[in-house]
Protein backbone atom coordinates (compact mmCIF):
# COMPACT_ATOMS: atom_id res chain seq x y z
CA UNK A 1 0.00 0.00 0.00
CA UNK A 2 1.81 3.55 -1.04
CA UNK A 3 -0.08 6.73 -1.86
CA UNK A 4 2.45 8.97 -2.41
CA UNK A 5 0.50 11.69 -2.71
CA UNK A 6 -0.64 11.80 0.97
CA UNK A 7 1.15 15.22 1.94
CA UNK A 8 -1.91 17.47 1.68
CA UNK A 9 -3.13 18.54 4.28
CA UNK A 10 -6.16 20.92 6.02
CA UNK A 11 -4.65 24.39 7.08
CA UNK A 12 -6.60 25.73 9.70
CA UNK A 13 -7.01 29.06 8.27
CA UNK A 14 -8.37 30.98 11.38
CA UNK A 15 -6.78 32.98 14.24
CA UNK A 16 -5.01 30.53 17.03
CA UNK A 17 -6.61 33.33 19.65
CA UNK A 18 -10.27 32.58 18.13
CA UNK A 19 -9.62 28.99 17.16
CA UNK A 20 -8.69 27.88 21.23
CA UNK A 21 -11.64 30.46 22.41
CA UNK A 22 -14.49 28.54 20.79
CA UNK A 23 -12.29 25.29 20.72
CA UNK A 24 -13.02 25.75 24.70
CA UNK A 25 -16.96 26.20 24.37
CA UNK A 26 -18.30 23.46 25.67
CA UNK A 27 -21.91 24.45 24.15
CA UNK A 28 -20.04 24.66 20.80
CA UNK A 29 -18.89 21.22 21.32
CA UNK A 30 -22.18 19.76 21.66
CA UNK A 31 -22.89 20.49 17.55
CA UNK A 32 -19.73 18.44 16.69
CA UNK A 33 -21.96 14.99 19.10
CA UNK A 34 -21.96 12.16 16.38
CA UNK A 35 -25.72 12.38 16.32
CA UNK A 36 -24.89 15.79 14.55
CA UNK A 37 -21.79 15.79 12.25
CA UNK A 38 -21.58 11.78 12.35
CA UNK A 39 -19.22 9.10 13.02
CA UNK A 40 -16.15 10.51 11.34
CA UNK A 41 -13.66 8.34 11.97
CA UNK A 42 -16.24 5.51 10.92
CA UNK A 43 -17.16 7.60 7.74
CA UNK A 44 -13.89 7.85 6.71
CA UNK A 45 -13.17 4.05 7.34
CA UNK A 46 -16.21 3.24 4.73
CA UNK A 47 -14.34 6.00 2.82
CA UNK A 48 -11.22 4.77 2.38
CA UNK A 49 -12.17 1.34 2.13
CA UNK A 50 -14.68 2.06 -0.69
CA UNK A 51 -13.73 4.90 -3.24
CA UNK A 52 -10.91 4.39 -5.75
CA UNK A 53 -9.72 7.57 -5.57
CA UNK A 54 -8.48 9.17 -2.13
CA UNK A 55 -8.25 12.60 -2.12
CA UNK A 56 -9.49 15.89 -0.44
CA UNK A 57 -12.12 16.69 -2.79
CA UNK A 58 -13.41 13.05 -3.05
CA UNK A 59 -13.62 12.80 0.60
CA UNK A 60 -15.06 15.86 1.15
CA UNK A 61 -17.83 14.79 -1.78
CA UNK A 62 -18.39 11.60 0.15
CA UNK A 63 -19.00 12.91 3.56
CA UNK A 64 -21.66 15.52 2.14
CA UNK A 65 -23.60 13.16 0.58
CA UNK A 66 -23.88 10.85 3.39
CA UNK A 67 -24.64 13.50 6.29
CA UNK A 68 -25.57 16.71 3.96
CA UNK A 69 -24.88 20.55 4.60
CA UNK A 70 -27.51 21.33 7.28
CA UNK A 71 -25.51 20.36 10.39
CA UNK A 72 -22.64 22.25 9.38
CA UNK A 73 -24.65 25.32 8.56
CA UNK A 74 -26.12 25.36 12.08
CA UNK A 75 -23.19 25.29 14.16
CA UNK A 76 -21.74 27.42 11.59
CA UNK A 77 -24.69 30.17 12.40
CA UNK A 78 -24.65 29.16 16.42
CA UNK A 79 -21.03 29.95 16.74
CA UNK A 80 -21.32 33.18 14.55
CA UNK A 81 -24.48 34.24 16.74
CA UNK A 82 -22.51 33.00 20.57
CA UNK A 83 -18.95 34.61 19.67
CA UNK A 84 -19.27 37.77 17.35
CA UNK A 85 -17.57 36.29 14.76
CA UNK A 86 -17.95 36.74 10.84
CA UNK A 87 -19.95 34.24 9.58
CA UNK A 88 -17.09 33.09 7.14
CA UNK A 89 -15.16 32.60 9.54
CA UNK A 90 -17.42 30.26 11.99
CA UNK A 91 -17.37 28.12 8.73
CA UNK A 92 -14.12 27.78 8.18
CA UNK A 93 -14.00 26.88 11.84
CA UNK A 94 -16.72 24.37 11.26
CA UNK A 95 -15.27 22.66 8.19
CA UNK A 96 -11.56 22.45 9.54
CA UNK A 97 -13.07 20.60 12.54
CA UNK A 98 -14.98 18.29 10.70
CA UNK A 99 -13.79 17.57 7.31
CA UNK A 100 -10.28 18.98 8.07
CA UNK A 101 -9.27 17.25 11.05
CA UNK A 102 -11.15 13.84 10.29
CA UNK A 103 -8.90 13.72 7.30
CA UNK A 104 -5.51 15.19 8.93
CA UNK A 105 -5.22 12.71 11.30
CA UNK A 106 -6.46 9.63 8.74
CA UNK A 107 -4.06 10.87 6.69
CA UNK A 108 -1.47 11.24 9.45
CA UNK A 109 -1.94 7.38 9.81
CA UNK A 110 -1.66 6.21 6.28
CA UNK A 111 1.45 7.89 6.26
CA UNK A 112 3.06 6.21 9.19
CA UNK A 113 1.83 3.07 7.20
CA UNK A 114 3.55 3.76 4.40
CA UNK A 115 7.10 4.21 6.46
CA UNK A 116 7.11 1.30 8.29
CA UNK A 117 6.04 -1.23 5.09
CA UNK A 118 9.33 0.19 3.22
CA UNK A 119 10.73 -1.14 6.79
CA UNK A 120 8.86 -4.17 6.98
CA UNK A 121 8.94 -5.34 3.05
CA UNK A 122 7.62 -8.87 3.87
CA UNK A 123 3.96 -7.36 5.54
CA UNK A 124 1.08 -6.16 4.32
CA UNK A 125 -0.86 -3.76 6.51
CA UNK A 126 -4.96 -3.47 6.51
CA UNK A 127 -6.83 -1.26 7.97
CA UNK A 128 -8.85 -2.85 10.92
CA UNK A 129 -12.60 -2.43 10.68
CA UNK A 130 -14.33 0.68 12.52
CA UNK A 131 -15.73 -1.81 15.18
CA UNK A 132 -12.63 -3.58 15.80
CA UNK A 133 -10.88 -0.40 16.46
CA UNK A 134 -14.24 0.63 18.65
CA UNK A 135 -14.06 -2.66 20.74
CA UNK A 136 -9.86 -3.63 20.06
CA UNK A 137 -7.71 -0.13 20.34
CA UNK A 138 -6.65 -1.21 16.82
CA UNK A 139 -6.61 0.69 13.78
CA UNK A 140 -4.75 -2.08 11.40
CA UNK A 141 -3.27 -5.20 11.40
CA UNK A 142 0.06 -6.61 9.73
CA UNK A 143 -0.24 -9.59 7.57
CA UNK A 144 2.14 -11.80 6.41
CA UNK A 145 0.72 -12.83 2.95
CA UNK A 146 3.40 -15.36 1.38
CA UNK A 147 1.88 -18.85 1.70
CA UNK A 148 -0.87 -18.87 3.77
CA UNK A 149 -2.44 -15.51 5.56
CA UNK A 150 -1.22 -14.84 8.54
CA UNK A 151 -1.86 -12.20 11.06
CA UNK A 152 1.23 -11.06 13.09
CA UNK A 153 0.31 -8.19 15.20
CA UNK A 154 -2.22 -5.66 15.54
CA UNK A 155 -1.13 -1.49 15.93
CA UNK A 156 -2.91 1.66 17.46
CA UNK A 157 -1.99 4.81 16.00
CA UNK A 158 -1.21 7.76 18.34
CA UNK A 159 -0.06 11.20 18.53
CA UNK A 160 3.15 11.37 20.81
CA UNK A 161 1.21 13.82 23.34
CA UNK A 162 -1.17 10.38 23.98
CA UNK A 163 1.79 9.91 26.21
CA UNK A 164 1.50 12.97 28.66
CA UNK A 165 -2.08 13.05 28.61
CA UNK A 166 -3.14 12.81 32.59
CA UNK A 167 -6.60 14.51 33.27
CA UNK A 168 -8.69 12.07 35.46
CA UNK A 169 -10.80 11.30 32.38
CA UNK A 170 -7.43 10.90 29.94
CA UNK A 171 -6.22 8.44 32.50
CA UNK A 172 -9.33 6.70 32.75
CA UNK A 173 -9.22 6.24 28.86
CA UNK A 174 -5.79 5.47 28.33
CA UNK A 175 -6.70 2.33 31.19
CA UNK A 176 -9.58 1.10 29.02
CA UNK A 177 -7.29 1.16 25.96
CA UNK A 178 -5.11 -1.05 27.71
CA UNK A 179 -7.72 -3.43 28.81
CA UNK A 180 -9.20 -3.13 25.12
CA UNK A 181 -5.50 -4.18 23.78
CA UNK A 182 -4.89 -7.04 26.41
CA UNK A 183 -8.47 -8.27 25.31
CA UNK A 184 -6.96 -8.29 21.78
CA UNK A 185 -3.97 -10.00 22.32
CA UNK A 186 -5.81 -12.83 24.00
CA UNK A 187 -8.61 -13.38 21.25
CA UNK A 188 -6.04 -12.85 18.18
CA UNK A 189 -3.47 -14.79 19.99
CA UNK A 190 -1.29 -11.84 18.77
CA UNK A 191 0.73 -9.18 19.95
CA UNK A 192 -0.23 -5.64 19.85
CA UNK A 193 1.54 -2.61 19.55
CA UNK A 194 0.85 1.36 19.84
CA UNK A 195 2.98 3.46 17.74
CA UNK A 196 3.22 7.03 18.35
CA UNK A 197 3.77 10.00 15.41
CA UNK A 198 5.78 13.02 16.17
CA UNK A 199 5.20 15.71 13.43
CA UNK A 200 3.48 13.03 11.21
CA UNK A 201 6.26 10.39 11.02
CA UNK A 202 7.14 7.97 13.39
CA UNK A 203 8.44 8.56 17.00
CA UNK A 204 11.45 6.82 17.77
CA UNK A 205 10.84 4.19 14.67
CA UNK A 206 14.48 2.46 15.63
CA UNK A 207 13.10 1.16 18.70
CA UNK A 208 9.72 0.60 17.79
CA UNK A 209 11.01 -1.56 15.33
CA UNK A 210 13.41 -3.55 17.42
CA UNK A 211 10.34 -4.62 19.34
CA UNK A 212 8.76 -5.85 16.34
CA UNK A 213 11.50 -7.10 14.78
CA UNK A 214 12.17 -9.52 17.45
CA UNK A 215 8.94 -10.29 17.56
CA UNK A 216 8.79 -11.36 14.32
CA UNK A 217 11.64 -13.57 14.31
CA UNK A 218 9.62 -15.69 16.26
CA UNK A 219 6.39 -15.61 14.67
CA UNK A 220 8.13 -16.24 10.69
CA UNK A 221 10.16 -19.19 12.21
CA UNK A 222 6.56 -20.69 13.41
CA UNK A 223 4.85 -19.85 10.44
CA UNK A 224 7.83 -21.85 8.20
CA UNK A 225 7.65 -24.71 10.27
CA UNK A 226 3.86 -24.76 10.25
Amino acid sequence: MKYNFLDDYYTKDIPDEIYRKINKDQQVNRHFRSDNVGRCAEMFDDFFKTTPRINKRYWEKYYFNQRGKEPLVKASEFIAEKHNVDLQIAKQYVYYRVIGQTWNGMITEINVINEMEKYFRTITFMKADYEKDEQFFTDWEAFYLKGKKKLLFGIQIKPISYQKMNTPYQLKAKENHKRQAKEYTEKYGVPHFVVYYENRKVHNPQELYDKIDTMLLFQIKVHYED
